[in-house]
């Protein structure tokens, strides 16, 4: 069984950056993010899947019609998800962290 520290330790460790992927922002600039595959799988490893948890909740922040850059009418909804991870430490203690 790990311990606390040993835990940490894992989260801490670097993202290894082969793993890092990026897309188009829709603005001229890159956005870097980690899939989803990965960060499962990472917390597989660290928590084992008995161990983490997640809950999410979608919140619709704007949904109207609007005019693109050439004066054509658009249709947009925009959405923030707010995500939280449960995890549970091998000595019980349990915890969250919601962004």
């Amino acid at each position: 069984m790990k311990t606390y520290e040993q835990i940490v330790q894992e989260l801490d460790s670097p993202i290894p950056r082969d793993v890092v992927s990026l897309r188009d922002s829709g603005t001229g600039f890159k956005l870097s993010y980690l899939e989803g595959w990965y960060v499962i799988d990472r917390l597989n490893k660290i928590f084992t899947p008995a161990g983490w948890a997640y809950k999410s909740d979608l919140k619709m922040v704007y949904s109207g019609e609007e005019t693109d850059k050439y004066g054509n009418p658009r249709y947009t909804t925009s959405y923030i998800a707010q995500v939280t991870l449960l995890v549970e430490f091998p000595n019980g203690r349990r915890t969250e962290f919601t962004d």
